[in-house]
């Protein structure tokens, strides 16, 4: 029982890391996208 609660417990930090993970993605990819704008505007 008690096992397979830290399983869980693992389980739901490494989902948590894995959002965190792709949100930092999704943010450095705009910025990149960004500066790629302003690189073909100027």
């Amino acid at each position: 029982m008690k096992k397979s609660c830290s399983v869980e417990y693992y389980h739901l930090i490494y989902l948590r890391l894995l959002k965190i993970l792709i949100f930092m993605n999704t943010l450095s990819r705009k910025r990149d996208q960004k500066q790629h704008l302003h690189l073909v505007k100027s």
